[in-house]
């Protein structure tokens, strides 16, 4: 074992093949410690020690120094100065200590620790450790399964090839990156100042691979609200799974602290899934007392069959809340809940299942005060869907409305909108495109305790043998009589059965071609006017509608036409006390009568307690009528027939056949009613 001194100048020394001692002293040093374990020491200036052979102990000390380990599993200490630090063969230990360092691992399972300063680093080929420190950091894993660990600063870290393990608790901008092979992706980034506003980013990517992703982002600004300072927070994350099947769990959190009344505070989340069966759960926060909160969420999902779960809240003056979700190919599950709460806040979802079975559920909730609305649009594309919506908004000028589009294939939609103290304008509203295939769809519309109680449910079958069930209903100020409450349905072409009740509205429904069941009902309690207005279309249709009159000042109509085929129509309730209202009081009774028309075909058609108007039109076939009421109905005479072209006569023992007397063409037969009750009285024109 040999010791050797240097001198304070630039020296040049080599070890021998013992485990020696070197001391280089002051000066720009070179030494080569040869063979052997040994220790150098390069103390000041800008020194290049080599410890060659050996598992050797490199200490650089003050100055910029260049280090070799050699072969070996050597440790190499920087301590000040900006040093290049290079391991070369076996598990080596390089430590950068202060300033800005380069440290790279060569092959082995290197330790590398960056320490204070901006440091740049090469891992190498092994399983490594990798301790970047404080600073703006900059490292690659390259190949092997690492472990890589961030620090303060902003770093961006690199795992390269290999199933590496990424932890980042730095500060705000940083990035981290899997690279090929199953990584996983930790990272906490916070930034908490006292009265100045806060920022944090965070970007992070798993390429290729099943990875694993866990980052939140957090700015939190304490601001006191008697200084003149920004009162700011902002959140933002950037999430890429990549390739493969990747779970992802991602949080942005912006806040200013509540004593602040002003400023604002912004959100933001976006996570791409790409390839793969991806697993996303998401959450973004905005809270600032009176200033402006936003929440922004954006998740894409990719190709595969993709879980993804995502919660947007915003709390503030004009509070947004918007979540955006696609699950593109596959067969996907989404689920968004989206709050905001405030004067003016709007919550919004927009989701879309794209190809593939898919299960999309949104929950959208404004609880603000006054002026705001929550929104939910969900399209499903191809494949057999399931779309279930809900949205809620209260306060003055509330709205909640939502949009569903089922696309091809066999869909399921269920879709709710509720307002409550709504004292002026506001409303509910669901619109549904059941598309193509047969859909079963459900839509609910809901407004009460509001001044102006509107609620309306527009909806389209779409193509297929579809099921509809919609229902709208508004409890509002009964003395402005202002609101508009509707179910307005198609049905579209197919066998389809559908189902409508609207309480202080009307029902407005359309069979379209084939063999339709349509049944709706509508009712009121207080003055106004309601109707079910129903057209069976092409096709053997059964139809029934029920008006509720629940005083003499309520208008309840029904007005059933079955149109072309043979059809089955049935009418209750109506505005009888209303129609003997305006008899006494010079008004036409007759306005406020059910219409019953069969339309072509040999229809069946039962009509009311009430006062019911039964159409008969030459060319629409021979219409069976089984509940006339001699007296208290009448039959309605379209296309110029009048009462002097009819033929009354009796058809079997107790029913009357009505007929055209130049043709001999039988319009209908009513049951039950002898010929001799029949007289001019009974015919008006409509």
């Amino acid at each position: 074992m040999a010791t050797i001194f240097g001198t304070n100048g630039g020296d040049t020394l080599l070890g021998t093949a013992e485990n020696d001692s070197i001391s280089l002293l002051a000066g720009n040093d070179w030494t080569n410690a040869r063979a052997g374990d040994d220790t150098v020491d390069g103390g000041s200036g800008n020194d290049k020690l080599n410890g060659d052979v050996g598992a050797d102990l490199l200490i650089g000390g003050t100055g910029n120094d260049t280090f070799r380990g050699g072969a070996g599993n050597d440790t190499a200490r920087g301590d000040a100065g900006r040093d290049d630090l290079f391991g070369d063969d076996g598990n080596d230990l390089l430590d950068g200590g202060a300033d800005n360092d380069r440290l790279y691992g060569g092959a082995g399972n290197n330790t590398i620790l960056g320490g204070a300063g901006n440091d740049e680093a090469l891992a190498g080929s092994g399983a490594d450790l990798v301790d970047m420190g404080d600073g703006d950091d900059w490292a690659h894993g390259n190949y092997g399964n690492d472990t890589m660990q961030g620090g303060l600063g902003t770093d961006k870290l690199y795992g390269d090839a290999g199933n590496d393990a990424i932890r980042d608790d730095g500060g705000s901008d940083g990035c981290a990156f899997g690279g090929i092979g199953d990584d996983s992706i930790d990272a906490v980034i916070a930034d908490r100042p006292v009265n100045k506003a806060a920022a944090a980013a965070y970007c992070a990517e798993g390429n290729d691979g099943a990875d694993a992703i866990d980052v939140s982002v957090a700015a939190a600004a304490d601001i006191d609200p008697f200084l003149i300072v920004p009162a700011e927070g902002s959140a933002t994350l950037r999430i890429s799974g990549g390739a493969d099947n990747d779970t992802i769990n991602a949080s942005s959190e912006a806040s200013v602290d509540y004593r602040s009344y002003s400023g604002r505070a912004i959100a933001e989340t976006t996570v791409l899934g790409d390839g793969g069966d991806d697993h996303v759960e998401s959450d973004v926060n905005a809270f600032i007392a009176g200033g402006d909160a936003r929440g922004i969420h954006s998740i894409e999902g990719g190709s595969g069959n993709d879980s993804i779960a995502a919660t947007t809240e915003a709390l503030g003056v004009g509070a947004a809340a918007e979540t955006s979700v696609s699950g593109d190919a596959g067969n996907d599950q989404i689920t968004a809940a989206t709050k905001a709460t405030g004067e003016g806040a709007t919550a919004a979802n927009s989701l879309t299942g794209g190809a593939g079975d898919d299960t999309i559920t949104g929950t959208a909730d404004q609880g603000g005060v006054i002026v705001g609305s929550s929104s939910n649009t969900a399209n499903g594309d191809d494949g057999h869907d399931r779309i279930d919506l809900i949205a809620t908004a209260q306060g003055s000028e509330g709205a909640a409305w939502n949009s569903a589009q089922g696309g091809e294939d066999n869909d399921i939609i269920h879709v709710e909108a509720h307002v409550e103290f709504s004292d002026r304008f506001g409303g509910t509203a669901n619109t549904v495109d059941g598309g193509a295939g047969n859909d079963a769809l459900y839509l609910t519309a809901e407004t009460k305790n509001s001044g102006v109680a509107d609620a309306t449910n527009t909806a389209t079958g779409g193509d297929g043998d579809d099921y509809v069930n919609a229902s709208a209903k508004g409890e509002g100020d009964t003395a402005s009589l202002s609101f508009t409450v509707l179910n307005d349905v198609d049905g579209g072409a197919g066998s389809d059965t559908i189902e409508a009740s609207a309480y202080a509205g009307s029902n407005v429904l359309d069979g379209g071609s084939g063999t339709d069941v349509l049944t709706a009902s509508c009712a009121l309690d207080f003055p106004g006017t309601v109707r079910n207005e129903i057209h069976g279309g092409a096709g053997n249709d059964t139809i029934a509608g029920t008006a509720d009159a629940a005083s003499f000042e309520v208008v309840a109509r029904n007005l059933l036409y079955g149109d072309a085929g043979d059809d089955h129509i049935v009418a209750v309730g109506g505005s009888d006390a209303y129609g003997d209202f305006l008899t006494l009081t010079g008004g036409d009774p007759w306005s406020v009568a059910n219409i019953l028309s069969g339309g072509g075909g040999n229809d069946t058609i039962t009509g009311s307690n009430h006062r019911d108007i039964f159409a008969c039109a030459a060319g629409d076939g021979t219409d069976l009528i089984t509940y006339f009421q001699d007296g208290h109905d009448k039959f309605g005479l379209t296309g110029g027939l009048t009462f002097a072209q009819l033929k009354i006569s009796a058809s079997g023992a107790a029913d009357t056949l009505i007929e055209v007397t130049a043709t001999g063409e039988d319009l209908c037969v009513v049951q039950g009613i002898a010929p001799a009750l029949f007289d001019a009285t009974d015919f008006i024109l409509i």
